[in-house]
């Protein structure tokens, strides 16, 4: 958590409810099952999704009025591996109607991005940066398909499966 502070420059984490969750989520990093390379990685993982916490209370607290905004009904597309659900998530992403939330987004998502700079939005280079060099590293080259789908797919269900403790999902 201390790395997190460290990183934004915040401390307040907004309430305590996610403490349980972290704490058997650093019990498991503890495990012997993981390799070396699985423990660093999802121990910064870990950091990186408390710093993404700290960034949305920030946001909330200096945006007060923020909370009482409507969202739109949200269709969420889960199932098994190879099950169809990213050519499901991608056929209906190219309806007028609809409006995705991209990877980039859910990654970075404070500030809110603006509809003017959307396409420009500095964060899409910056995620797709780090995917690139995940994917660099010999254990995950079976990745090179997500290189793909990284500016225009949301592909949001790994993600938020992988720091759901990090924030709640009206968040």
């Amino acid at each position: 958590m201390q790395q997190a502070q460290e990183q934004t420059g915040l401390a307040d984490f907004g309430d305590d409810w996610f403490m349980g969750p972290l704490a058997a989520y650093v019990t498991d990093l503890e495990a012997d099952h993981l390799s070396d390379f699985g423990r660093t990685f999802l121990a910064r993982q870990a950091v990186k999704d408390l710093a993404r916490r700290l960034r949305i209370i920030d946001c909330l607290a200096r945006n007060p009025g923020s909370e009482e905004t409507p969202i739109p009904p949200i269709l969420y597309v889960t199932g098994h591996e190879r099950s169809g659900t990213t050519p499901l998530h991608n056929l209906l992403a190219l309806h007028s109607g609809a409006r995705f939330l991209s990877r980039w987004e859910l990654m970075m998502p404070t500030p809110p991005p603006e509809a003017a700079s959307f396409q420009e939005d500095p964060r899409r280079l910056e995620v797709r940066k780090s995917i690139d060099a995940l994917c660099a590293v010999p254990t995950w080259k079976l990745c090179t398909g997500w290189r793909r789908m990284i500016p225009k797919s949301a592909f949001g269900a790994l993600w938020i499966a992988t720091g759901s403790w990090a924030w709640r999902p009206h968040c």
